[in-house]
């Protein structure tokens, strides 16, 4: 099952919702061998037609129940600004953050990152 949602409430501000969820059962059908479940946000803020931010929002977490049962939870979120400085070069800079967990507890941590990335196209 998905759901999207996309709203433009102006004219420099795009924004996006979605849902998705998974469901596996097993062969019989009376019993859940996997649930997925993610949901999302995105917004778009659009300075001028060369310059753009980008706030994204997500959370994914996974229950198995066959054959050994354990969960899974995964949020992130990240600011990215995006500008094409000219028609060869484009710079995207912004902080990513990010958490994990499993259950049992085997697995889990929290990171952040600041990064900054030059594209240039060479042509001919």
């Amino acid at each position: 099952v998905g759901l999207r949602v996309i709203a433009r409430p102006l004219d420099q501000l795009e924004l996006e919702a979605r849902y998705d969820r998974n469901r596996l059962m097993d062969v019989a059908g009376d019993r859940h061998r996997l649930d997925e479940t993610a949901p999302q946000f995105f917004a778009t803020w659009h300075f001028s037609a060369r310059m753009y931010a980008l706030l994204t929002w997500q959370r994914y977490s996974s229950a198995r129940y066959l054959p050994d049962a354990n969960r899974y939870r995964n949020t992130a979120s990240s600011l990215q600004f995006n500008w094409d400085a000219s028609r060869d070069l484009q710079l995207y800079w912004g902080v990513r953050s990010g958490a994990r967990r499993t259950e049992p507890l085997v697995a889990g941590g929290h990171g952040r990152e600041i990064y900054l990335k030059v594209s240039y196209t060479l042509r001919r």
